[in-house]
């Protein structure tokens, strides 16, 4: 069996209520190695709302954005 097609991928996103994204990047579709968003987690480990899975998605980009930039002003990792 190959590889699933983006096509395929996409229509089982919307079955699963997940960002095609993250499917397609699971399945090996991408150059570098890039790991999958937090929503999908989120969305199968608690049984949250989708506002809720966005505005934690959210927080941990603001959070990350917070330290990427203070490990890069102060020259090493936080």
């Amino acid at each position: 069996m190959g590889d699933p097609s983006l096509s395929y991928l996409h229509k089982l996103s919307r079955g699963l209520q997940v960002d095609p994204t993250d499917l397609y990047l699971m399945a090996g579709y991408t150059e570098g190695h890039e790991l999958p968003g937090f929503a999908p987690y989120l969305r199968a480990k608690y049984e949250l709302p989708p506002e809720a899975v966005e505005q934690l998605s959210a927080y941990f980009d603001f959070i990350n954005a917070k330290y990427v930039n203070t490990s890069n002003s102060k020259g090493g990792e936080p």
